[in-house]
């Protein structure tokens, strides 16, 4: 029986990212559960719309794509063709769209990367992976950047 049926992993394609996304999908692959993959973007990206030659949908279809290309150079192909899997841009704020997608799409882990050394200069600016920690119901696993693999089983 597997522990977790749906996991959402947030990247903003930093190195801690890219360890959240390693660690998420390996998760996923060894409890048979689908994975979201988010990547949050600023919401203030859009104030600058009208200096844009783009529409919103059309800027919104192009981050998609981008945040494709990009996830593509982190995890190996074969890796994803054997998993239920979506990736989703979303616009706000990452700690706020992490847990309302988590809500709303029934979550039962999120998983984040850590900041790496800086923990005390984290905890009083307030990172999402320590807000997901204070404010989210859904459990919030915290990848250290260091993280390559989980155990063998």
């Amino acid at each position: 029986m597997s522990l977790y049926r749906h996991i959402v992993v947030g990247t903003d394609f930093s190195r801690e990212g890219d360890s959240a996304v390693t660690i998420a999908l390996s998760l996923a692959s060894k409890q048979f559960a689908r994975l979201s993959i988010l990547h949050i973007l600023d919401e203030r990206v859009m104030q600058y719309q009208e200096v844009l030659p783009l529409a919103p949908s059309e800027m919104e279809e192009m981050l998609l794509q981008e945040t494709q290309r990009k996830l593509h150079k982190i995890v190996k192909k074969e890796d994803l063709e054997s998993l239920a899997f979506e990736v989703r841009v979303i616009f706000g704020k990452p700690h706020l769209e992490i847990e309302r997608y988590c809500q709303h799409e029934q979550a039962e882990l999120v998983v984040v990367g850590q900041r790496g050394k800086h923990v005390m200069k984290n905890l009083l600016l307030g990172s999402t992976a320590e807000r997901l920690l204070r404010h989210s119901m859904i459990p919030t696993l915290v990848v250290h950047p260091e993280t390559q693999s989980i155990g063998k089983n």
